[in-house]
């Protein structure tokens, strides 16, 4: 099972990804896009968060931005 990378991880990645990008991201591009640079399974990024309706990886980018 692949592990959702740590918020410093993905704040590293996400601030590279958007230095690196010409105009506005949604953060859909970002969960996708950071996703693939961390190798992610479809199921690590649509693994819920206890208690939450949400994805983990989406609460993580999200943290990060």
């Amino acid at each position: 099972m692949a592990e959702i990378p740590d918020t410093f991880d993905v704040e590293t990645r996400l601030l590279r990804y958007l230095a690196a990008s010409i105009g506005p991201k949604s953060a859909a591009d970002a969960y996708n896009v950071l996703g693939n640079q961390f190798d992610l399974s479809h199921a690590a990024r649509a693994r819920g968060m206890p208690n939450q309706a949400e994805s983990h990886w989406h609460n993580r980018v999200r943290t990060a931005m």
